[in-house]
């Protein structure tokens, strides 16, 4: 689904917006759209609890 929005650079990261996406796992993406333009894309790191 992301590559809907996103493009895939050589070193085969996420790239939205000309910033490389740091994507780490397990985590949440907050997808902000305006009707059906994505206006912005945020990663929301998951802590575990101890």
């Amino acid at each position: 689904m992301l590559l809907n929005w996103c493009k895939v650079n050589e070193n085969v990261k996420l790239v939205y917006n000309n910033t490389i996406l740091d994507i780490t796992s397990p985590c949440l993406l907050k997808m902000t759209f305006r009707k059906d333009k994505l206006i912005s894309l945020e990663q929301i790191k998951y802590y575990e609890k101890k």
